[in-house]
């Protein structure tokens, strides 16, 4: 057989495959006596039939179709591998039908990944956040610490503040006429100063003891969900049943004990060097988002519209899997988000676009500049989560490479290797910023791959950001600023614990008007 590949455009690559007379004459003759073997003619053993006789029974036109079937698709397979081509979908055939002892030749139209030259990616320019850990932010980290760890306790002794947990019995008043019936008032639990009721009576109940009573006068919002309500104004009267607070404990020698260090100091140094490790990782992130940017920016890449439609496919599979794991549907998600449909599917597919060509690219500047991983540099993380799971190395390796997960290791590793390589070479500028700098983000402005604003394909955030990142934003997400996420701001949850003791309302119509 001999083969001619053309390139016809960027996604489009064209084979002429020739057989020869010889090549075609064992085609037929293999097609033949596979067909003979499966057709029983009267007179004749399996196997036997002449040929003409089964052209005469079965058509001409099976025996052509099996000769197609036995020689083109293995002579597509094997030209593609000896020219690294990597094909998308099913190929266009174009041919004449075959005859025996004829030289038959077929045209396949491939639809291909493109091919991508990222170039020299010494010197790149990038900014290099240089972030102090303050004696404030740990100073946070400790209060944060303390926060989690607050129990909710009565009070008893003090009048309602701002920040209290009031339970409290209430009756609604308008028109003259009572919303609930005496023996039966509702009841509510809210956080003084969340606002959480509408209309707003948080801060009435400020300076209220336990026991007392306040009528205070609301007007309720026309779009109310209670028609009764609606628009008007009436008395809410409020019976204060309980004052819950959060009490943080004190940085005794208990809570020490329970936090396995020795002193406060101890804790703020264990508490300043995580927040320096995470502070280096996110920035490590960052200079790969800089990287990436910058080397796509440089690409003008087209993919084929099938390849995107199937990575997008594939994306919505994932998160709708996500969402399922989380107790929601698509639907739900949609309605939450205020996302039509159409609009979902359209940013699955700028998204799917961007994964692909951040992959291209990646993995053409990784070829380029000669780093490969071998199955020896795979084996250190294999040994690794081998005795992380108890099983043995091979059997570790066999699964992961059952699941397609040995390559995703070895493009990480990869990836990594490439990046540390361009670090090394790249012209870095340091940033010297504060936490709370570091955390808003306005440093990034104009820093491709940072910057959200700029238009161009930004690599931020935990879409993907780094090869670390691992999980995908949902539909709608908007690129975070640099330096918004820290992993080590848990924010405290101080109504958690108190909201577990919360009474239910007594009916369904308190229970719309709670959700205002």
């Amino acid at each position: 057989m001999e083969t001619s590949v053309e390139r016809l455009e960027s996604t489009s690559v064209q084979l002429v495959l020739n057989f020869d007379q010889e090549e075609m004459r064992r085609a037929f003759g293999k097609a033949y006596g596979g067909l003979s073997t499966q057709v029983t003619l009267p007179g004749f053993r399996p196997g036997k039939a002449p040929r003409k006789l089964l052209e005469r029974v079965l058509g001409k036109e099976v025996a052509q179709n099996q000769v197609i079937q036995d020689l083109v698709p293995d002579a597509i397979t094997e030209t593609v591998e000896e020219q690294d081509i990597v094909v998308v979908g099913e190929p266009k055939l174009d041919y004449e039908p075959p005859e025996p002892d004829q030289p038959f030749q077929v045209t396949a139209t491939l639809t291909v990944l493109p091919e991508v030259e990222v170039g020299d990616v010494t010197g790149l320019e990038l900014v290099k956040p240089a972030v102090k850990v303050s004696e404030e932010d740990v100073d946070e980290l400790v209060e944060a610490l303390r926060e989690r760890a607050a129990k909710s306790v009565d009070v008893e002794d003090r009048p309602i503040e701002e920040g209290d947990f009031v339970y409290l019995t209430y009756q609604i008043t308008a028109d003259d006429e009572a919303l609930y019936d005496e023996e039966n008032l509702p009841q509510m639990y809210l956080e003084v100063g969340s606002e959480y009721y509408e209309p707003v009576v948080d801060y009435d109940l400020i300076g209220l003891s336990m026991g007392e009573s306040k009528d205070i006068q609301v007007e309720y919002p026309d779009d109310y969900d209670n028609a009764r309500l609606a628009g008007k104004p009436a008395t809410f009267s409020v019976t204060i049943d309980r004052i819950t607070a959060r009490q943080k404990p004190e940085l005794d020698e208990e809570f020490f004990e329970e936090y396995g260090v020795e002193s406060l100091e101890e804790l703020r140094d264990r508490f300043r060097s995580e927040r320096e490790r995470e502070i280096n990782e996110s920035v490590e992130s960052l200079l790969h988002d800089q990287i990436t940017a910058q080397l796509m920016n440089r690409c003008d890449i087209e993919l084929p519209g099938q390849l995107i439609a199937s990575q997008a496919a594939e994306m919505d599979q994932e998160f709708r899997s996500r969402l399922e794991r989380e107790g929601m549907d698509l639907q739900e998600y949609l309605s939450e988000s205020d996302t039509s449909m159409v609009e979902y599917m359209q940013d699955m597919q700028r998204q799917a676009e961007r994964v692909l060509k951040r992959s291209l690219v990646l993995d053409a500047a990784t070829k380029e500049q000669g780093i490969e991983v071998t199955d020896e540099d795979l084996e250190e993380t294999v040994w690794t989560l081998a005795q992380t799971t108890n099983q043995t190395f091979t059997d570790m390796w066999a699964l992961l490479e059952e699941g397609g997960q040995l390559e995703d290791m070895r493009s990480r590793q990869a990836t990594e290797a490439l990046m540390k390589k361009i670090i090394e070479s790249a012209e870095i500028t340091e940033k010297e910023l504060t936490m709370d700098e570091f955390r808003e983000g306005a440093w990034a402005e104009g820093i491709p791959g940072l910057d959200p604003t700029l238009d161009q394909p930004a690599e931020g955030g935990a879409e993907e950001g780094s090869e670390e990142s691992g999980e995908e934003a949902g539909p709608g997400d908007e690129e975070p600023a640099a330096g918004s996420e820290d992993p080590a701001d848990e924010e405290a949850e101080p109504a958690s614990e108190a909201a577990e003791e919360s009474p239910q309302a007594s009916d369904d119509e308190t229970d719309a008007e709670e959700k205002q």
